[in-house]
Parts: C-alpha cells; sequence; structure tokens
C-alpha cells in the first residue's frame, strides 16, 4: 500500500497477502451513517470493523504483510493471527480497508480515461473489491480481474458472486512478470499499487504483456506512489519506500520517467500523469498506433 494506507495487492509472490492499516483514518473513528452507506456497504463496513479494529495502533501508515505457510503477520516485530486479514473460514473474501478511501478517486479517472465498450483486464486484482466496485458502476464493461494468488483468486470470485455481477469474468490466474498471459485481447488493462512491490522484472513484464494484448490507442492505466523527476519525494513516500527497500531490496517507488521510458520500448506512450489524493499519482498510458 502507499503511505497513506492504500492496500498493496497481491504482487508476484505467492502466498502472500496485504492489508493496509491507517490510524489516521481509523475506522473505529468513523461513525457509520446507515443512510449514506445503504445496506450493503453498511454491512461489509461492520464486518471490515470486526477484522481490523485489532490491527489499529500497530503501525501508522504501513502495511501488513501474511504468509499464509507460516499463518503470520509480521509488522516491525508484532505478531498477528493471519486470519486478521480475511473473513471467517466459511467466507474466503478479503478486505482492503483502504479500498473505500481510493475506489472512488480511482473510478473518476477510470470514467474518463477507459473507452465506451470492451474488455478490461485489472492485473493484480487483490482482494477483489476494486473489481466489483468498478463493474458495479461501469456496467457498460466487462471486466476480468486476475491475480497469480489463489487465495486472492477467491476472494475475487466470492465478492462477484456477492455481488451478482453479469459483466465480470471469473479471475485468471496472472504473474505480470510471465512472458505468457492467458488472455489475448483487452480493450483496457488497469493495474493498482503494484510495481512499487514487486520487482523491476515485473514492471517490464506488465509493460510487454500490455503492449501485446492492447489495441493502438487503448489505455494501460497505473495508480501508486512514484518518484518524479524535478519534484521532491513526499516525507511519507520517502519513509515509505525506506520502508519497501529494507523488506526486500528490489522493491519500492519507481521513477517515473524510467517507466515510461521501458514502456514506450513496447509501444505505450505517456499519455497523462494525474495527481491522486495521498501522494498516489495515476498513469495513463496509451498503445501506440500501427503504422500503415
Amino acid at each position: 500500500m502507499t503511505a497513506n494506507g492504500d492496500v498493496l495487492p497481491a504482487a508476484p509472490y505467492p502466498n502472500r497477502t496485504a492489508i493496509g492499516v491507517n490510524r489516521r483514518h481509523s475506522i473505529k473513528e468513523q461513525p457509520l451513517d446507515p443512510a449514506r452507506l445503504g445496506p450493503r456497504n453498511l454491512q461489509t463496513t461492520q464486518r471490515r470493523r470486526a477484522h481490523v479494529l485489532p490491527l489499529q495502533g500497530l503501525a501508522k501508515d504501513r502495511y501488513l504483510k501474511s504468509d499464509t505457510k507460516s499463518g503470520a503477520f509480521a509488522t516491525r516485530g508484532v505478531n498477528l493471527p493471519a486470519s486478521m486479514d480475511q473473513s471467517p473460514p466459511d467466507d474466503p473474501r478479503r478486505f482492503a480497508p483502504a479500498t473505500l478511501r481510493n475506489r472512488d478517486a480511482i473510478l473518476a479517472q477510470l470514467r474518463i480515461a477507459l473507452p465506451a465498450s470492451g474488455l478490461v483486464l485489472e492485473l493484480a486484482s487483490g482482494t477483489g473489491e476494486h473489481a466489483a466496485h468498478f463493474a458495479r458502476h461501469l456496467p457498460h464493461l466487462e471486466w476480468q480481474p486476475s491475480d497469480p494468488s489463489p487465495g486472492a483468486r477467491l476472494s475475487i470470485a466470492a465478492w462477484l458472486a456477492l455481488e451478482g455481477l453479469s459483466n465480470v469474468r471469473l479471475p485468471l490466474d496472472i504473474d505480470a512478470a510471465a512472458h505468457a498471459w492467458p488472455i489475448a485481447h483487452a480493450a483496457a488493462a488497469l493495474c493498482i499499487n503494484m510495481i512499487h512491490i514487486s520487482p523491476w522484472a515485473s514492471t517490464i513484464g506488465l509493460l510487454r504483456g500490455a503492449s501485446r494484448i492492447l489495441p493502438g490507442g487503448a489505455p494501460l492505466i497505473l495508480y501508486g506512489p512514484f518518484r518524479r523527476s524535478g519534484m521532491p519525494l513526499e516525507p511519507s513516500n520517502e519513509a515509505f519506500d525506506r520502508d519497501l527497500r529494507a523488506r526486500d531490496p528490489s522493491w519500492g517507488l519507481r521513477q517515473l520517467d524510467e517507466v515510461a521510458r521501458c514502456a514506450a520500448e513496447y509501444g505505450l506512450l505517456l499519455d497523462q500523469v494525474i495527481d491522486m489524493p495521498a501522494n498516489n499519482v495515476s498513469v495513463i498510458f496509451r498503445r501506440e498506433q500501427p503504422v500503415r
């Protein structure tokens, strides 16, 4: 997740999940408004509180990593039960608290950038909450979520079943770094909060794969924190970057110029960089039009 607590979706590492904790936006401190939330969101928020409240205050603006093999969370030496990031045993859904904070800001940009029709491929869909939210609000598009984690794919499928959406396909097993993806074409591609928590090879794979499946003019939309030339890195993102690199030297906030140069090598041209809340950005690339 980003420095404000945005969730890190499943990167190309199997058996890992992530959830967010943010004391500034404490779930406990936010009163529930049934009229505003509606029955479905009210029930979801109540369930999230039940699983997230035990974590609050343990880590400010950071993330908790869990390895399902060991069954333990770890954040700065604090070990917690692995069940904290998911529903009861009979419910495979996972919950990313930051989704409620960033999903509408991202949705506003998707309304502008996405085509009027077609299939949208989401890489590293994580819990599946973003896919369900976007599909519900953009019913004219068909959605294809994906994730390399079996647990994440179960969560995605469970969220989609709950929503009863007819414009979403079952999640695919896609590792962004892989040379072959089990999908041949898409009208757009989306990747939220992945490239800073995966090796650079995953970014290359993401750009290579998107270039292969997108037609001319189609968008690849990235969301997350970046380093930008000529702009000082925000203190919160600087601390977040140090924390990421301490956990894995191959992780860290990427230089947007480097990402754009790599994208151009695969025929993806930088179109827009849009400032988003909490020191994140939306980056839109467009597939180069074929030469006639």
